[in-house]
């Protein structure tokens, strides 16, 4: 029997004898979950994150703003013209305008064609009125101003200002721009005019304090191939400006999503992987005795090898197909379900990307299960007549190696985050070492308590102890499918509840700056008649920094910390006796002395880390003109989610004093009781409110793609786990045939074997439960501490939750199994085995 269409007969009629009897069942629905599931995350994903790029654009202005001091190199926008992207452009300085007699400070825009190139400008006629979308600049001649304006300079629509030596129209109210929520604490408001009419201001010339900012957008693939090359040419003063500088609540909700999709694709696969593993390993041992009478019908080792390996590519191809058919149709319904939280339409599925996916499942299922096969190839004709079976030889071990290191290759490719999956891997080794030498321990404590139990239950207890390798083997598999799932599901609502948390209901949606010191209390009492909810009111002061410890900034601070933000502009500067909301202090106290020689400071943690910080130093700054310098006396985390004033550094009360300041603070006004702002405008002309309900829909409209995200992969790592539970039981049910066989011969009852059998499953359920709750609190302390940032708390319903659901769960998954194996006849039982 040379031709291989024989063997390829012999394979799919084998094939389909195996499918009826149900031999593949488990194996083939863990290939179509695998397929379905990565499928699923790869299409879903791809396209959420994609609509969410387009919405953090929106808050850009555009997929890629470049930010420099001087103009940008002309081979960069020769570069982007290649490239095919379309270009904005904004110049942006202080300056101050003039109008009936009256000056105020602003912060200008120029801006050409086509400005912004994502989101939207939205003008009314006057403040706080209906606004209408407008795109570009503004007409030859004119300006647009932010509402402060129009009160501090007493000007109207069509009324004329002056800037520099130029004269500009006003031609409406700004009410909304892209970037707005980068500029909350800029005290001066916003004018927009048109870049045509900037040299006839004669305000920019050498030396002067201005920022370009170049906006562009295009294709995914243009715009990579863009930023690299602005990553490898940009000096330290000039930057790629992110999400994280616009939005720092989007932006954090996009890191911690893209950290749990990570996670959670990675624990997938591992889930999956597994069982596959598990499902191939047993079908081949199950066609031992089938490899021997292929021998004994003078098959050659190598042809009965083809045979299974043709049923493996059946196997292979049916679980792609369908898997892939079902992924591709289930993405779809999602797609549809989520439709109406988008506020877009979703991209088109990239179906390119599914190629990733089928290499996976390829490679798990081949890798896992040819090992298996290869010893089909040597066993011996004899093992009919004797169950001998040689060992697994070192060429099949390596098999497994390979198999596994091109899995982690693939997963990385999936990824892209090597750190990630290196710990995550590294994490699952040393709670698999650590669960089995608990679930050792934990059996030797069964032991001795079998003898004061039932029979049944001391039955169960000594066969957990009889096959202990197995047992520990099952305790494991159990344990992790169970820690794997309470933890994905643990981090995801965290994070939702996180997420709800800081935007739900009254969350600040307007910002008051430029507030003076004698109007701080009759704002007060504004609010407090009016039944307004305010988060504090601070005041607040700019300075630079320039040194530490008396040395010049250039020379204290590494080239990296040059880059910081904190050294880039002014920082506000406040003071106060209380820890302002969402601060916590992680080094120093929260106690200012009421006397010091110096003054005391408190400083936020990153920019102590990045500058090299440490309790004790003195940072020197400039307020104004006048030199200034303070203690730092502790570190302060800073929950930058909330809508609330946050400071880098916080003083001593009293220590600014000499200083002029303003004060600044939030507020949460309904929308039914906007007619407010009018009153509180005319009443403080020179105060700036600044709106965020706009910027807040925009934020939302992101955190809500991306929670769609984090929920529709959860219920894929679920679905996986319970791949690798089925596949687990299936695999302790075969050696429950032969038992079941011998205690049926010797006489006990189907009722005592089943109760064993079911109390055996159980004993495993309570220690596996019992062991992932341990695991899942460590695991989730060092993830919420150090990857997702949010703060950890033990889960104290957990622990009576996951041993009760996994009871549960794991009597309904053994009930049929152990029918199974306690129904048929001894005889039968014994053929089976």
């Amino acid at each position: 029997m040379n031709s291989q269409s024989q063997l390829l007969t012999i394979a799919w009629r084998i094939f389909r004898r195996d499918w009826r009897r149900g031999d593949l069942l488990v194996l083939i629905f863990a290939m179509c979950i695998a397929m379905a599931s990565i499928s699923v995350i790869y299409l879903t994903i791809d396209r959420i994150e994609s609509a969410t790029t387009r919405e953090v654009a929106d808050v850009l202005g555009a997929d890629i703003v470049v930010s420099s001091p001087q103009k940008v190199p002309e081979n960069w926008l020769a570069f982007a013209d290649e490239l095919k992207l379309e270009q904005a452009t904004s110049v942006e300085f202080s300056s101050v305008l003039f109008a009936n007699e009256k000056l105020q400070l602003a912060s200008i825009k120029a801006v050409s064609d086509s400005y912004p190139l994502k989101g939207r400008l939205e003008i009314a006629d006057s403040p706080y009125q209906s606004a209408k979308i407008i795109n570009g600049k503004p007409p030859r001649g004119e300006v647009w101003v932010e509402p402060r304006l129009f009160s501090v300079l007493k000007v109207t629509k069509g009324q004329s200002l002056e800037l520099g030596y130029s004269n500009l129209k006003v031609n409406g109210a700004l009410m909304l721009q892209p970037g707005q929520g980068s500029t909350l604490f800029n005290i001066a408001p916003t004018a927009i005019m048109n870049i045509d009419d900037l040299p006839e201001t004669k305000i920019i010339q050498p030396g002067s304090r201005v920022v370009y900012r170049y906006l562009f957008t295009g294709e995914p693939q243009a715009l990579k191939q863009f930023a690299a090359k602005i990553n490898s040419e940009k000096t330290t003063s000039q930057r790629l400006v992110t999400i994280f500088d616009e939005s720092p609540v989007a932006g954090s909700a996009i890191t911690r999503s893209k950290k749990y999709i990570g996670l959670s694709s990675l624990l997938t696969l591992i889930l999956l992987g597994v069982a596959i593993a598990m499902s191939a390993n047993r079908y081949a041992r199950r066609q031992f005795d089938l490899g021997a009478l292929m021998r004994c019908f003078g098959m050659t080792s190598n042809q009965v090898v083809s045979i299974f390996a043709y049923i493996l590519l059946f196997v292979c191809v049916f679980g792609v197909v369908l898997g892939g058919i079902i992924g591709i149709g289930f993405q779809e319904v999602v797609i549809g379900l989520l439709a109406r939280w988008m506020t877009e339409d979703l991209p088109q599925a990239n179906y390119a990307a599914l190629s990733l996916p089928v290499a996976a499942t390829v490679i798990m299922l081949f890798g896992f299960s040819l090992p298996s096969l290869f010893r089909v190839k040597h066993v011996p004709p004899m093992r009919v007549l004797r169950r001998q079976l040689q060992p697994m030889k070192l060429s099949s071990w390596s098999i497994y190696i390979v198999s596994a290191i091109t899995l982690v290759f693939v997963m990385w490719l999936q990824i892209g985050d090597i750190q990630l999956l290196m710990s995550v891997l590294a994490g699952l080794t040393i709670v698999a070492i650590v669960f089995a030498i608990i679930a050792g321990s934990l059996l030797r404590l069964t032991k001795s308590a079998a003898r004061s139990q039932s029979a049944a239950v001391n039955f169960s207890l000594r066969q957990l102890n009889a096959n202990k390798g197995i047992s520990i083997l099952h305790l494991l598999s159990f344990s992790i499918t169970i820690f794997v799932i309470a933890l994905i599901i643990l981090v995801r609502t965290e994070l939702m509840s996180k997420w709800q948390q800081s935007l739900g209901e009254n969350i600040p949606n307007h910002f008051m700056v430029n507030v003076k010191p004698a109007e701080v209390e009759t704002l007060k009492t504004f609010f407090n008649q009016n039944s307004l909810e305010v988060s504090g009111i601070y005041p607040m002061i700019r300075g630079r920094i320039v040194g530490i410890n008396d040395e010049d900034i250039k020379t204290a601070v590494s080239e990296e910390g040059q880059r910081h933000n904190s050294l880039r502009r002014e920082l506000n500067i406040t003071w106060s006796d209380d820890l302002p909301i969402g601060n916590k202090v992680i080094e120093g106290e929260w106690n200012w002395p009421e006397k010091t020689d110096i003054p005391l400071i408190s400083i936020e943690e990153k920019t102590a880390e990045v500058l090299g910080l440490e309790l004790g130093d003195t940072l020197n700054f400039t307020i104004g003109s006048e030199p200034w310098s303070a203690k730092i006396v502790s570190v302060r985390s800073i929950d930058w989610q909330t809508f609330t004033p946050n400071f880098y550094i916080i003083a001593s009360p009293g220590s600014l004093e000499r200083f002029n300041s303003t004060y600044i603070t939030s507020f949460f006004m309904p929308a039914e009781r906007k007619a407010l702002l009018a009153d509180l405008v005319k009443e403080y002309p020179s105060v700036t409110v600044i709106e965020l309900d706009r910027i807040l829909e925009e934020v939302q409209g992101i955190i809500s793609k991306v929670s769609r995200a984090v929920e529709l992969i959860m219920i894929f790592v679920v679905v996986a786990g319970m791949a690798l539970l089925w596949a687990s039981m299936e695999h302790t049910f075969d050696a429950k045939y032969k038992q079941s066989a011998i205690l049926r011969t010797l006489g006990a009852s189907k009722k005592f074997i089943a109760r064993s059998f079911r109390f055996e499953y159980l004993w495993l359920a309570l220690l596996s439960s019992s062991m992932a709750v341990l695991a899942v609190e460590l695991i989730s302390y060092l993830l919420y501490q150090y990857v997702f940032e949010i703060p950890f708390e033990i889960h104290w319903l957990l622990w009576t939750v996951l041993p009760i659901s996994a009871l549960i769960l794991m009597l309904l998954a053994s009930w049929k199994g152990v029918e199974k194996v306690t129904n048929p006849s001894p005889l039968s039982l014994i053929r089976q085995g």
